[in-house]
């Protein structure tokens, strides 16, 4: 955990990834969509036959979850119609989809998810085994690593009105170590995301107005 926050907060922007990963491409294209290839990547990250991740195109036409890329990535051994339940469990179906992987590195991997929907008594959907055998294909019989960016408070609370999170007892034949980030209201930072770009969406001919700075400092 402190060797991801070093890296997420390393001291400074010129320390980024994004500064130190090298140039861009040479050419001056207009067309965005040619400068990233996800399919592309994937491979480069070892995801090929011999990977037990897969490239899925089960989320071509945004069926499977709108807010997720086109191309996404899964356990090899999981199918069509356990990962449609797996997001069906999910809130905003954001199902358990791979960020990373490194063969060299016996295909340890990064994956991302919204809360499960499981909760407690009524308010919840229950156990989703399609889910659970997920964590079980990840797991790969190892340990896992779960981080909660919520506080554990907010993380139960949720859980006590139909949501929940990776501490389900309901996982417990997976090894796994959750831990908090603590993060407060973390929604409020795509809050104001949307007022910003409100703000700036507003400006008329490069003129900004005392409403426009209000907009600005409330978001």
């Amino acid at each position: 955990v402190s060797l991801m926050d070093t890296f997420a907060f390393p001291g400074g922007p010129s320390k980024l990834f994004c500064c130190k990963a090298g140039k861009g491409p040479e050419d001056d294209t207009d067309n965005g969509w040619q400068l990233y290839d996800p399919h592309q990547e994937y491979l480069r990250l070892g995801c090929n036959d011999k990977s037990p991740w897969e490239i899925s195109a089960l989320n071509m036409s945004y069926r499977l979850c709108a807010t997720y890329p086109q191309v996404l990535v899964f356990p090899r051994d999981m199918t069509e119609k356990e990962l449609t339940e797996c997001a069906r469990f999910r809130k905003k179906n954001r199902l358990i989809t791979m960020s990373w992987c490194s063969p060299e590195l016996n295909y340890a991997s990064l994956w991302r998810c919204s809360q499960g929907t499981e909760g407690f008594g009524p308010f919840g959907k229950g156990r989703c085994p399609e889910d659970e055998k997920m964590l079980k294909s990840i797991s790969r019989n190892q340990h896992l690593l779960v981080l909660d960016l919520r506080p554990y408070t907010t993380a139960l609370a949720c859980k006590a009105f139909g949501k929940g999170g990776m501490e389900s007892a309901n996982t417990q034949d997976v090894s796994m170590d959750v831990k908090f980030g603590n993060m407060h209201n973390i929604h409020h930072v795509r809050n104001g995301w949307r007022d910003m770009g409100a703000a700036v969406g507003a400006v008329r001919l490069g003129s900004a107005s005392a409403e426009w700075w209000g907009s600005v400092a409330s978001s």
